[in-house]
């Protein structure tokens, strides 16, 4: 009975470290996101008026295209995402980082001081919840 605890308490132990391993991936994850985020400079957004639309010219789109890219290279490349989550990009996004978030990130629209810094709180956040 005693060595048949002692597997079990083993057993749970390993379970547990691998646990706190696949954690700490995500964490790095997470960093190496809101790092990306970080390093980006965005700027007020250039746009000009043609006819009756206002046309916002795509370099200023490209730092959102910049940062799904970032998320899907640090957070979803994870060894174990597929097995773990295996989610869509928006449904990832918005599961980590909230609704507005995940919108935002998924939208076209340029990024903004702003939305750099609420990704990269939402980031913080995701990495404290890991």
């Amino acid at each position: 009975m005693r060595k048949e605890y002692l597997s079990s308490t083993h057993d749970a132990l390993d379970v547990v470290q691998e646990e706190r391993e696949l954690l700490a991936t995500e964490i790095e994850a997470f960093e190496q996101f809101a790092s990306t985020v970080n390093s980006l400079n965005p700027s007020t957004p250039n746009s000009t008026l043609q006819g009756s639309k206002t046309i916002v010219k795509q370099s200023n789109k490209t730092d959102i295209c910049k940062i799904r890219g970032a998320y899907r290279e640090s957070v979803m490349s994870v060894s174990h995402y597929k097995e773990e989550y295996g989610e869509s990009l928006p449904v990832n996004l918005q599961a980590e980082l909230g609704s507005e978030i995940a919108v935002a990130i998924m939208s076209d629209n340029p990024l903004t001081d702003r939305l750099q810094r609420m990704i990269s709180s939402a980031a913080m956040q995701a990495q404290k919840k890991s």
